[in-house]
């Protein structure tokens, strides 16, 4: 994300008021180059939200999955 959108309680907020129905529960922790929102659910899985289509797009079974396999660029 922009430097300037580093806190994740208020970048959830943000998402969270515009009353995307998908992304009521989930906590974003970044964007994509789009502005697409990505996060995880309660139960912990990370998705992408596609404002273009206003889909979901399931990434990872899990934040630590994403952070070795996105991030890290590790085999899964």
């Amino acid at each position: 994300m922009d430097s300037t959108r580093w806190s994740v309680v208020t970048v959830t907020q943000e998402y969270r008021s515009l009353a995307i129905g998908e992304l009521s529960g989930w906590v974003i922790f970044s964007e994509d180059h789009a502005g697409n929102p990505i996060g995880f659910d309660s139960q912990g899985i990370v998705l992408v939200f596609d404002h273009d289509f206003g889909g979901v797009t399931h990434l990872h079974p899990d934040f630590e999955t994403y952070l070795r396999v996105t991030c890290l660029k590790l085999e899964d």
